[in-house]
Parts: structure tokens; C-alpha cells; sequence
């Protein structure tokens, strides 16, 4: 690749963050002054901002690479399961929120999801008095035994939030690989940089900067792509190459997706991007949304009519042979990939967060909801399938992505693979598909580092979240800077944590499937929370709670029976589809270890 061209690209990729920048810094200092504002901002939002940034969030890199690599590879199967099931996740959690409203708006202040499971589970006052000499570890193990279930579940979100925001860096940034030589320290530097940016706007923005972004992000992400499709589609419609059978399904999939998507996104004029509720200074700075929105969604609806002319192309070879074909999961993985995305909602904290943000009466929290749900639920496996379509494309139009010798798979290979064709379009592509990815990967990893401090501050720290109207004296305030201090520097280790892991992956995975075996054991080890949380919604009043003691080894042996079988699957050769195991460790060891003690509080009253 000529080396000005190089240059060219690599000053290009990164314009975009001087927009994020932009974006995040436009936050109102009154807006994050409180614990609540900061980490929540909350009741400030309206339903296109908690859409949006939900869409954001979800479009992660963790949902690119394997529908990236599944569809180079023709395993429609795993995706499409995946993909629906996580609409359908959605979509129960749209229906939960009765219960989800009663355990918010039942506390007196903002709390986090670990917080409403320790008024779930509450645990007996702790007997012995801790000497103010007694030791570091004594004092941390009766912190601890004062409200085990709080901070068990609490550890287990850091953990997978720290795996999120891992595999975004890690794999997300495979991309600069075609600029910068991998692990070396150039490569490394860029890495730590990317990181440290998205690190600095959260310190400064906080949710309210972090959901800015992240419409930007999802706006740049679709724009991205769109020049990919159009490109990879004109090729396919000129080359007639279009005769594999997958391209029949997932044409199909993607025009449906697509006039859906849009439909809802006109019928309930929900925007692809929207200044937030009561903030003016946000409207002056976001004033291009108009711009940006009606290019998103012409860009979906370009894509929609495309994928119905290719659809009508392929035809002849329409075939549901690939459905039937589980691919290299295989059925055990297929069932897994089911359970996690349909369970997932519940237990993601984030998803919590989100909640407490939307602005309103309570009437008018429920409908907006609602609406930013119903749109989520569609649209986001709308931009999974998409990145299903994509690798199914990607392939008919650069056959060497089958072949290629690359652990990031299809993710660093189609960019290097334009570049070195020399051509200025193919240029234009390739960095559009980069700047797609990278928006893909900031708007994930900064929601993961939000919720990891959100998580520490609440939780271990043990910061009152009062509400932003509340009276707050002086002590108040003071003891909300040292949380908020508390919780930036607990980012900052996170982050430091990840760049650790970043070096160690480069010389631990060597397979493009590793990712997602790593994957599945974070987010398998975050589904051990899942029994707690639906006692917690649907469990009678007359039930009582089981034993704290029950709940927090269930928690603490269903993730570690999916870290454990994750790691079976990464570092034993020949057994990758024994990671999937993990999925299954996580609910059904915690399911095990509480069940008993459900049924027998099911026979008796709550005192």
C-alpha cells in the first residue's frame, strides 16, 4: 500500500473523534454535578436518546465479528437464532416493565440493579463490631458480609463489563492493523490511546456525554456501512455472482428488517439521532441531527429496495438448507446462543441504567419506555443480521476472505485487503468500513466503563445516589466528589487491567472462534445473576426471599463455572465447542443452588 495513502487514511479514521469530542464536551456541568445526573442522568432523556444509545450499545463489536466471520463462512443458522432471539430478549423485557417501574420507582433514590437485589435479598445484621485496628482484610470481609448479595452480583457486572470493554479494544482495534504492524509498540500506543479518549470524555461527560456519543457513533456506523453494502452490492449485481443460497435468505431478512425498522422509526418519530430533553446547550451542538437522520434512514431504505432487487436476483438458488446447518457451534451452540440472547436483557446492568434516565411522570416513563423498547427490539437484531449480510457479501466480493490467514478474521482482512489493491474507491471503502468499526467499538466500550464505575461508586463504595432535586448539604457534596473521584479512578484500573489483557490476548488467541469463546464465558458468567433478578420482578408477595447465603453461591458458582468452561474451550486444543458449556454453567449452577430454597419459601409468608 502506497505509504501517503496510508498517511491519508489513518489522519481520516480518527477525524470522527474530534466530533465525539465535540459532542461530549457540550454537556452542561449542572447536568453531572449530582451522583445520579453523572452516572444515569437521570430522568433527563426522552425515547429517542434511550433508543438510540440502547442500539449503540448493542451494536458492538462482540456482534460484528462473529456475524462477520458466520457469514463469510455460510453458517446462517447461529446468527439468525442469535439475532431473533435477542429481539424476542427484548421484547419480554419490553413486556417486564410493570415490575421493572415497581422495583425503581419503589426505592428512595436512584440504585443500581445489585442495589434493588440486596433489598431482594436482605441480609441479617452483621453481630460482631469491627475494631477500628482490626485488619484491611477483616474490614473488607465484613463489608463484604453485610450485604454479600449486592457485592457478589456488583463483581460479577465489573467483571463482564471489563470483558466487554476487553473484546471491543482487543478485536475492534484489529483494524488498525493495516496501518500500524501488530504487537509492536506503535500498535500498542494507538490502542492505549483509543482507550485513554474514550476514558476522558466519560470522566467529563459521564451518561449524559456517553449517550451523545453514542447516537454520533450509531449515525457514523450506519453511514459506514451503507458505503460498504453499496459498494459490495454494485459489485455482486455486476459480476453475477450472486448464487450462493444464503444470499436468497439473507436478502430476504434484510429488505424485511429494513422496511420494518423504518416504518417504526417514521410511524413513532423516533430520529436516528436527537438532541436530549432539556438540553440547550445540546441542541446548538448537535444542530447537523436533522442532516444526519434523514441520511441514516434514506441510507436504510437504499439498502431495503438493494436487498429486494437482490433477493429477486437470487431466487434461483433459494434454498433453507443453510437453516438447518448449525455450523461449527453446533446444536449444543445454537441452543446456547439462544439462551443468552433471550436472558441477557435482564441482567444487564447497563440496560437498568438506561432506565432510570428517561424523563417524565410516571405515566410518561412507561410509554417512552416503550417506545424506545419497541424500536430496539427491532432494529437492533435489524443491525446484527446486518453484519450477518455484510460477511455474506464480503465474501462473493473478496473470495480471499475465505482463506485468509487472520485471527481477527474478516474484521482486519477486508480493509487490508483494499488497501493493497491500490485504488482510490477501494481506499474510500476501506475506511469507511474502519470508521464504522471504530464507532462501533467506542459507543460499546465507554457504556462498559460507565457501568463498571456505576457498579463500584453504588456498590462497593457505597455512595447514596440522591435524586437531583433532592436538598443536599455540604457533607453531601463532599461525599459525592470523593465517590465520583473513587469512581474515576476505578475506570482508570479497569482500563489498565484491559491494556494488560490486550497484550496477553495477542499472544494467547490464535484462532478468529477464540474471540468467541471468550465471549461467551463473560456473558455466560453475567446470566448467573438471571434467577436473582426474576424472583425479584415475578415472585408473589407472599413468597419469601430465599437465604442471601443461597443466592450469593449460586451467583459466585455460576460464574465460575462459566469462566471455567470458557477457558476449557480457549486453551484445550480440539475442544472449542466445549466453551458453550459455559452459557448453560452460568444460570443452571445458580438455578441449582437456589431452586430448593424458592420452593420452600413458596409454603410460607414473607414476616
Amino acid at each position: 500500500m502506497n505509504d501517503a495513502l496510508k498517511y491519508l487514511v489513518a489522519v481520516a479514521l480518527f477525524l470522527p473523534l474530534a466530533v465525539y469530542v465535540w459532542a461530549a464536551m457540550s454537556t452542561p456541568r449542572s447536568k453531572v454535578s449530582t451522583l445520579a445526573g453523572y452516572f444515569t442522568a437521570y430522568h433527563e432523556v426522552g425515547a429517542a436518546p434511550f433508543a438510540n444509545s440502547s442500539l449503540a450499545y448493542a451494536f458492538q463489536v462482540a456482534t460484528l465479528f462473529p456475524f462477520l466471520y458466520w457469514g463469510v463462512g455460510g453458517q446462517i443458522l447461529p446468527a439468525v437464532v442469535n439475532a431473533v432471539c435477542w429481539g424476542i430478549g427484548i421484547f419480554l423485557f419490553r413486556a417486564a416493565l410493570n415490575p421493572i417501574m415497581r422495583c425503581l420507582d419503589g426505592s428512595k433514590n436512584p440504585k443500581t440493579l445489585h442495589g434493588l437485589l440486596a433489598e431482594t435479598y436482605p441480609t441479617d445484621a452483621v453481630q460482631e463490631r469491627v475494631q477500628v485496628n482490626s485488619s484491611w482484610l477483616r474490614r473488607c470481609w465484613k463489608a463484604y458480609a453485610s450485604k454479600p448479595v449486592q457485592m457478589t452480583a456488583a463483581g460479577v457486572t465489573i467483571l463482564g463489563m471489563l470483558g466487554v470493554a476487553l473484546g471491543e479494544a482487543y478485536w475492534g482495534m484489529q483494524i488498525v492493523k493495516v496501518l500500524v504492524p501488530e504487537d509492536t509498540p506503535a500498535y500498542y500506543a494507538v490502542v492505549l490511546g483509543a482507550l485513554f479518549f474514550v476514558l476522558a470524555y466519560i470522566w467529563y461527560g459521564g451518561a449524559w456525554g456517553s449517550m451523545k456519543t453514542d447516537m454520533l457513533q450509531l449515525v457514523f456506523s450506519y453511514i459506514g456501512f451503507t458505503v460498504v453494502f453499496l459498494f459490495a452490492i454494485w459489485t455482486i449485481l455486476n459480476t453475477n455472482v450472486a448464487s450462493r443460497p444464503e444470499f436468497a435468505i439473507v436478502s430476504l431478512l434484510m429488505f424485511a428488517g429494513g422496511v420494518w425498522a423504518v416504518g417504526i422509526r417514521l410511524c413513532k418519530r423516533l430520529q436516528p439521532i436527537s438532541a436530549m430533553s432539556k438540553d440547550t446547550e445540546g441542541e446548538k451542538v448537535l444542530r447537523a441531527r436533522k442532516v444526519l437522520s434523514t441520511v441514516t434512514l434514506v441510507s436504510m431504505c437504499v439498502l431495503a429496495l438493494l436487498f429486494a432487487i437482490l433477493f429477486v436476483r437470487s431466487l434461483p438458488a433459494f434454498t433453507l438448507a443453510p437453516l438447518a446447518n448449525p455450523g461449527d457451534p453446533k446444536w449444543k451452540g445454537i441452543i446456547a446462543l439462544a439462551l443468552m440472547a433471550t436472558l441477557f436483557q435482564f441482567v444487564d446492568m447497563t440496560a437498568w441504567q438506561r432506565m432510570q434516565a428517561i424523563d417524565g411522570t410516571e405515566i410518561e416513563v412507561k410509554e417512552r419506555a416503550r417506545r424506545g423498547l419497541l424500536l430496539f427490539s427491532v432494529e437492533s437484531p435489524y443491525s446484527w443480521i446486518l453484519c450477518l449480510a455484510l460477511g455474506t457479501l464480503l465474501v462473493a466480493t473478496v473470495p480471499q476472505l475465505a482463506t485468509a490467514q487472520d485471527k481477527a478474521g474478516p474484521l482486519a482482512a477486508y480493509p487490508r485487503i483494499l488497501l493493497e489493491s491500490g485504488g482510490i474507491f477501494s481506499a474510500v471503502v476501506a475506511f469507511a468500513f474502519m470508521v464504522a468499526v471504530m464507532g462501533v467499538m467506542l459507543s460499546t466500550i465507554d457504556s462498559a466503563l460507565l457501568g463498571a464505575m456505576y457498579a463500584w461508586v453504588a456498590d462497593f463504595f457505597g455512595a447514596e445516589f440522591k435524586k437531583p432535586e433532592a436538598s443536599t448539604s455540604a457533607a453531601d457534596t463532599k461525599m459525592e466528589n470523593a465517590a465520583l473521584l473513587s469512581g474515576k479512578k476505578t475506570a482508570f484500573w479497569v482500563l489498565v487491567v484491559i491494556m494488560v489483557l490486550v497484550i496477553l490476548l495477542g499472544w494467547l488467541l490464535k484462532r478468529p472462534q477464540d474471540f468467541i469463546v471468550v465471549l461467551v464465558g463473560f456473558y455466560g458468567a453475567m446470566l448467573s445473576l438471571f434467577p436473582a433478578v426474576m424472583f425479584m420482578l415475578f415472585a408473589p408477595k407472599t413468597w419469601s426471599a430465599p437465604s442471601s447465603k443461597a443466592v450469593t453461591l449460586g451467583i459466585i458458582v455460576g460464574t465460575c463455572g462459566a469462566i471455567v468452561f470458557a477457558a476449557w474451550g480457549v486453551f484445550v486444543p480440539n475442544q472449542s465447542d466445549k466453551s458453550w458449556d459455559g452459557v448453560f454453567a452460568g444460570p443452571g449452577f445458580a438455578l441449582a443452588a437456589t431452586g430448593i430454597l424458592w420452593l420452600v419459601g413458596m409454603r410460607r409468608k414473607r414476616s
